[in-house]
């Protein structure tokens, strides 16, 4: 029986300020293994960027246990990488000091360093761009550096948070194609991902799985494993019976 890469059993999170304490996550347990591409969807300020930084290791969880491999996360592990929604590049680097950030632990060479580096400038689609400093470069470009940066470590997770929701529609679509066959390419060390979105459209294009939150203090409401063969058609009758589903369950948990 395959043994999961990741593991959340009784998440829960809660801030508290003198004697009120505000409950975010409830309760969150799911399992996910290797080869799946798993979407998280809920709706807005359900706790979704929360979750994914706990999962990561960025966020102690105040309950319940995030294990990796079998191994309990406490701090971000080795082999897993995070891309975030703004980009998070520091603006007086170049694109290759950027990506360089992701391997400031490790004891290569930094001529070693440097040509891993430029290399995934390159699979990501920058090649030419390594000295450009981010206001230099569009909205598609500095997400393709936090993606190159992400994965120049060779993770086994790839973790992304709304990833593609401040872009404009076609950059969007040509990143999710290729982020989607980032984790179908035998070649690459990318084993799962898990992406936090909150868009219907999106996570039914890329996803195997889909797990719907419910508003806070969330919990999961459904977790949906879609059957139709990729690439999706968005007119056939399959999309549009997940995508009335979906809409219903998050319609559900907003009101």
């Amino acid at each position: 029986m395959m043994k999961p890469i990741l593991e959340l059993d009784n998440v829960r999170l809660y801030f508290s300020k003198g004697r009120f304490r505000t409950e975010i996550i409830k309760d969150v347990s799911f399992e996910a293994y290797k080869d799946e591409f798993v979407s998280i969807i809920g709706p807005s300020g359900c706790g979704k960027s929360s979750l994914i930084r706990i999962i990561s290791g960025l966020l102690q969880s105040n309950g319940g246990e995030v294990l990796y491999n079998g191994a309990e996360v406490l701090s971000p592990p080795r082999g897993m990488s995070l891309v975030f929604q703004d980009f998070a590049l520091l603006p007086w680097l170049t694109a290759l000091e950027n990506v360089k950030l992701a391997l400031s632990d490790s004891n290569e060479s930094e001529e070693s360093k440097e040509r891993r580096c430029k290399k995934m400038l390159q699979e990501v689609g920058l090649k030419g761009s390594a000295e450009a400093y981010p206001k230099e470069l569009s909205g598609g470009m500095k997400q393709r550096v936090g993606i190159a940066r992400a994965l120049v470590s060779n993770p086994e997770v790839l973790l992304m948070d709304e990833p593609f929701s401040s872009l404009d529609a076609i950059t969007a679509d040509q990143l999710r194609k290729e982020t989607h066959h980032l984790l179908k390419n035998k070649k690459t060390s990318v084993k799962l991902v898990i992406m936090v979105s909150h868009s219907i459209e999106e996570v039914i294009e890329v996803s195997d799985r889909i797990i719907v939150l419910d508003r806070v203090p969330t919990s999961i409401i459904d977790d949906i494993y879609v059957k139709m063969k990729y690439p999706r058609d968005m007119r056939s009758k399959q999309y549009f019976e997940l995508a009335s589903r979906l809409r219903k369950l998050l319609h559900s948990a907003q009101s």
